[in-house]
């Protein structure tokens, strides 16, 4: 499920996911991606946003999509689950 459509292929290669089996497997998978993305973007060098956004902006919104789609992705996919759909 692709909610911010940049598809499949991600920024984040070789993050692993874990299949959701209770509700709070897709809240952790949401966290782990998000605390993934922070380390290997903002924590691992801290001039990366404004670098990236005055160098590659379109790249920086590559990363920050897939990010969104890492993070919301296990949790609206639960939640349609969740709710028959």
């Amino acid at each position: 499920m692709s909610i911010a459509g940049a598809g499949t292929a991600s920024a984040h290669a070789g993050h692993s996911t874990t299949p959701a089996a209770t509700l709070t497997s897709p809240v952790g998978e949401s966290v782990g991606a998000l605390w993934h993305h922070t380390q290997m973007y903002h924590l691992s060098d801290p001039s990366w946003e404004v670098t990236s956004m005055l160098t590659d902006p379109a790249g920086n919104l590559k990363v920050h999509g897939q990010m969104l789609d890492d993070t919301l992705s296990p949790i609206v996919g639960a939640a349609t689950g969740a709710l028959g759909g």
